[in-house]
């Protein structure tokens, strides 16, 4: 009766190999944007932050998360679904799209499905009837953005058809 049952142990050591395999590739990755760093790819220490939150986001995956240091960035940031964005604080963690010339859509930070953006001040353009803070739409999106600073922006938050919540922000 053992020798029946041996039989399934390589293929069953087979699925079970394949399935770690597959497993490791969905672990999330921690990574690091700082205006000090030498923003060497994949960005996953603070020596080898990115310089920049899209060039950092460019690379990410499902599930990955981002540490913003202190500084200002002046960029339209455009997340990637179940993308984590947390900066090191309100007072200190400033994206600043006020002077950009090529801000598309008027969004400070595009957020797309199962986000969260966390610890930024947020100052957007001001162009007319436009100029957004973070912009999230989508059907069923969900989705966080908490403690954030919002200034010069027509709207700081746009919830479009998304079940996104916003917890502790401030709106200047």
């Amino acid at each position: 009766m053992s020798n029946r049952n041996n039989k399934y142990y390589p293929t069953l050591f087979l699925l079970l190999s394949l399935l770690i395999f597959n497993c490791s590739f969905l672990i999330a990755t921690v990574r690091f944007v700082s205006h000090t760093g030498n923003s060497t790819p994949p960005f996953i220490t603070w020596e080898t932050a990115a310089d920049s939150i899209q060039k950092c986001i460019n690379i990410c995956v499902f599930g990955d998360t981002i540490y913003v240091a202190n500084g200002i960035y002046k960029e339209q940031v455009v997340m990637i679904s179940g993308l984590s964005l947390i900066g090191a604080g309100t007072d200190s963690c400033v994206i600043d799209t006020r002077q950009l010339l090529t801000l598309q859509n008027y969004k400070t930070i595009d957020m797309k499905n199962s986000c969260l953006v966390k610890g930024f001040y947020i100052l957007s353009t001001n162009n007319l009837d436009y100029g957004f803070g973070v912009w999230a739409e989508g059907e069923n999106f969900t989705g966080l953005i908490i403690e954030n600073k919002f200034a010069n922006a027509n709207a700081g938050i746009v919830i479009y058809n998304s079940n996104v919540e916003t917890y502790k922000n401030l709106f200047f």
